[in-house]
């Protein structure tokens, strides 16, 4: 099942049991809230609904638990430099397993192109193109979320962010 979370793992409120509906349901749900702001310009839009094709790549996802909120602001390191563990856990979900690579601080998978190829050699493999679809989808996801929270919250810098990225998409999702 995915959705959010108690502490102890169990479902709050109604949880989903299909991942495309699940992340269809977010990105209407983000998108209705962007166009009742009137928060998005027409080539966001546009951006956003080319999203949609990639919606049948998380047919037959399983939920795996997400922290939502994984970035090195998050991470506990020793003073020796050792892992020892991640905090700030108000986001997790149950959720499809892009979810905790969505969005990097400042970007940096749009920003730095790089950084994203080092660690997926890093990780040991290439994405599979189904992968690579739930990656950009959920990059997109993000963007729109950014702007539409960015500006309901007067976080503009947050909402820049978002357009920022979805200008970005628009070249790979074109």
């Amino acid at each position: 099942m995915l959705g959010p979370c108690w502490r102890d793992g169990t479902y709050a409120g109604t949880p989903s049991y299909d991942a495309s509906e699940y992340v269809s349901r977010d990105l209407e749900g983000w998108l209705e809230r962007g166009l009742s702001g009137k928060y998005l310009t027409d080539d966001e839009l546009a951006i956003v609904r080319a999203a949609r094709s990639l919606i049948p790549a998380f047919e037959g996802e399983r939920p795996v638990p997400c922290q939502r909120d994984y970035c090195p602001a998050n991470w506990l390191v020793t003073g020796e430099g050792l892992w020892a563990g991640v905090i700030d856990f108000e986001f997790a979900y149950w959720d499809v397993r892009v979810a905790d690579f969505i969005r990097y601080p400042d970007w940096d998978w749009m920003n730095r192109p790089d950084l994203v190829e080092a660690f997926f050699e890093g990780y040991g493999r290439s994405l599979t193109p189904q992968e690579d679809g739930q990656r950009l989808f959920a990059h997109a996801l993000c963007a729109l979320s950014s702007i539409v929270w960015g500006n309901e919250n007067a976080y503009y810098v947050f909402a820049a962010e978002g357009r920022q990225a979805l200008k970005h998409l628009a070249e790979l999702l074109g």
